[in-house]
């Protein structure tokens, strides 16, 4: 597994994520990078979105691994550690609750660009599978709608979400699974909770 290069790898880590912006729902492919707990498809995400002018929260069930895992994306990058209602970027490393996606910064009309962008690690991300929880998407970027199903959060977490969407306000949301895949719905698109095949 290779180390991360500040410069190749941020640049094609930045491309491979501004696809992901412009054309949501489209599944793309990342190359693993040498990092620790896990993180090795999430790494150069931190690397290239990550500096010391943003601030970053991690939620990840297992209390132990949070400390350990804040202060290392935090020496790696210069982002800082501060709580959720005050994150640029907020990781997941498992579903939260609602309460606490309710918490989540989601800018107001005249500074929309506020809102956080979350980061959520989740089994499976795909286009075609009835595995996991299927959503419509539709808006910018998409030719009438699109389809992703993504296993590793609940319903109740992409209705929690929806309900914090006022755009241009709220939230946008980047996917990565643990083969490596990544797929974005931004805060102006617009998601439906749907079973697969209706």
């Amino acid at each position: 597994m290779n180390e991360f290069d500040n410069i190749f790898d941020s640049q094609k880590t930045f491309r491979k994520l501004l696809e992901a912006f412009s054309f949501p729902g489209r599944i793309i492919s990342l190359e693993a990078i040498s990092a620790t707990e896990g993180l090795e498809f999430l790494y150069p995400i931190f690397m290239t979105l990550f500096d010391h002018e943003t601030c970053f929260y991690l939620y990840c069930v297992d209390e132990t691994k949070i400390g350990r895992i804040s202060n290392y994306i935090g020496q790696k990058t210069g982002s800082k550690i501060r709580d959720v209602g005050d994150s640029d970027f907020i990781v997941l490393l498992n579903e939260p609750t609602p309460e606490l996606i309710k918490k989540i910064k989601t800018g107001d009309i005249e500074y929309p660009e506020d809102g956080a962008t979350v980061i959520s690690y989740v089994k499976n991300i795909t286009n075609n599978s009835t595995g996991g929880i299927g959503l419509v998407l539709s808006g910018p970027g998409i030719k009438e709608e699109t389809y992703i199903a993504v296993d590793g959060l609940s319903e109740v977490f992409f209705r929690t979400v929806n309900e914090h969407q006022d755009y241009p306000c709220g939230v946008d949301i980047i996917f990565v699974d643990s083969e490596g895949r990544l797929a974005v719905i931004p805060r102006s698109v617009k998601m439906e909770v749907k079973a697969w095949g209706l």
